[in-house]
């Protein structure tokens, strides 16, 4: 259409005139003076950015604007071409301690494979943060690893062939009840000793979890239970009478959650006989108390979860490597005889792929915010 359809005066006259055009003019008044006013009060044609310009050009010239690093933390020997999987500070002092495994290629892990590895976690002191003040040996290639909030003595770390290992730093306290100390001795050393030269103290893990009873994939996240919220073998929930937890969770890409309890192993007797003892030993490698399998909703096979966050002490949120968003919970459910764990699963479709993290809001207890790869 190049040229607009004119009717006559008579036709325009009756038009205007006509009930229907006074109720439509009557319905867009109030909408038209409202957009006739912003109109005059809000320039439509400027240029919103020109306030900013003044502040981009000086941007990163103030010292207000910079954020300055305040120390770069590294090792020769035990962080040079490794990966840091994940930081943890302690709750209570200014110690924070990193994770360092082995950075290799796919080629390189078939080459290697067989070939047992270590990776260590540092412990730096930042009274003192060139030189680590306590290293933790890591029996294989570690993934990811939690202090105990209540008790930071206990670490907990989960490993690449689906093991858990827990140290006990209580026999080293006066190291971490008083590390200013103690970096006045490394900075001593530091004075007249080369860095590969300083001997820093390695701590071995106090428990290893047997392989055969792990998860049979990488562990991809480890969590302390709150001390309120406790289970046994049989996987009833119950309330801790307990000051610090002595037990958590992980989970891995086989689709199960375990539970553990650090107390739970009972050394063998010496002088049992022969098949007892050997029995006894295997009850007394430490096994998780409780597995509880995550399945879709439809049965259709388990999810491979890669994060998890409490919830609360008998549920959480959790995330997996197809993107789905999961919230389930373990809540014994049944009579006082018949009580067992029923699991109470409800799945969202999230990320188009993995997820790699979730975590609650520190202000609203009901949102969780979770972060996928592209």
């Amino acid at each position: 259409q190049y040229y607009p359809v004119e009717i006559d005066e008579e036709a325009k006259q009756s038009l205007m005139q006509s009930d229907a055009m006074k109720e439509f003019m009557h319905n867009v008044l109030d909408r038209c003076e409202g957009a006739l006013l912003m109109n005059e009060s809000v320039d439509i044609l400027g240029d919103e950015f020109a306030m900013f310009e003044d502040e981009e050009v000086s941007l990163g010239n103030r010292a207000e604007n910079t954020l300055e690093i305040f120390h770069s933390f590294h090792h020769l020997r035990y962080s040079k071409n490794r990966n840091i999987n994940e930081v943890q500070w302690h709750p209570n002092k200014a110690i924070v301690a990193f994770a360092c495994s082995n950075y290799f290629s796919f080629d390189q892990w078939v080459e290697f494979s067989g070939k047992v590895f270590s990776s260590h976690i540092l412990v730096y002191n930042l009274a003192d943060p060139f030189q680590p003040y306590l290293i933790l040996e890591v029996p294989g290639n570690i993934e990811c690893f939690k202090l105990n909030p209540h008790n930071p003595d206990l670490i907990i770390c989960g490993l690449m062939t689906g093991q858990v290992i827990l140290w006990d730093l209580s026999d080293s306290r006066s190291r971490i009840s008083h590390p200013s100390s103690y970096a006045k001795q490394q900075n001593a050393k530091s004075s007249e000793q080369r860095e590969e030269d300083i001997v820093i103290p390695t701590i071995k893990p106090s428990l290893i979890s047997y392989i055969d009873r792990s998860h049979s994939r990488p562990i991809t996240d480890i969590v302390w239970l709150p001390p309120s919220s406790q289970i046994n073998k049989r996987g009833e929930t119950y309330v801790g009478d307990r000051s610090v937890s002595s037990q958590f969770l992980s989970v891995a890409s086989d689709g199960k959650v375990l539970f553990w309890d650090f107390r739970n192993k009972n050394e063998p007797r010496s002088q049992a006989p022969a098949a007892l003892k050997e029995e006894q030993e295997y009850e007394s490698r430490w096994c998780p108390i409780y597995s509880l399998p995550i399945t879709k909703p439809d049965n259709s096979g388990t999810l491979p979860v890669t994060k998890l966050c409490l919830a609360d002490g008998t549920s959480a949120v959790a995330a997996t490597e197809d993107g789905e968003v999961v919230f389930f919970d373990w809540v014994s459910r049944g009579d006082q005889e018949n009580r067992k764990p029923d699991l109470n699963l409800t799945m969202l479709k999230g990320h188009f792929r993995s997820c790699t993290t979730v975590e609650r809001s520190p202000h609203y207890s009901d949102i969780f915010l979770t972060v996928g790869d592209w």
